[in-house]
């Protein structure tokens, strides 16, 4: 009886935790993309962070190069994102269940492959309590 009892207790504090981990946290909507326009030689990041949970969320966010051989051909390895579809400024607000769209473009010095582009993009959201970062989908032109 006193084990099952702490068992108990101990798979309830575990359901808890998981929980407040992922409190506040956005994420990254589907339609989220790498694109790589080759004949323009620009890289275009187009990504929909979402807020999922009940309470309204301020952060900070940064597009950051996760692939060594991509930060060498765009030339940098994190860019803070200024503005948002909506004309907002860093901190970003988003109220409970809404999202916003951070779309940029970078001009490369060489060209790009797939490999470099799959996995090699990411966001990072920094909010006052924690930071992460968020891999953004590779997207082949005319696919999203």
């Amino acid at each position: 009886m006193f084990k099952s009892t702490i068992y108990i207790i101990l798979v309830s504090v575990m359901m808890c935790t998981a929980c407040s981990a992922s409190k506040n946290e956005l994420t990254l909507a589907q339609q989220s993309f790498v694109r790589w326009h080759a004949e323009e030689n620009m890289l275009e990041v187009y990504a929909v962070a979402v807020n999922q949970t009940k309470a309204d969320i301020s952060f900070e966010a940064s597009i950051v190069l996760l692939n060594p051989n991509l930060r060498d051909a765009v030339g940098f390895d994190t860019v803070e994102i200024k503005e948002d579809d909506r004309n907002g400024k860093p901190p970003f607000h988003l109220k409970s269940y809404n999202e916003t769209v951070f779309k940029q473009t970078f001009k490369t010095n060489r060209t790009l492959t797939r490999e470099m582009l799959s996995n090699g993009v990411g966001i990072k959201i920094s909010t006052q309590e924690k930071s992460y970062t968020l891999p953004i989908k590779y997207g082949e032109r005319g696919k999203e």
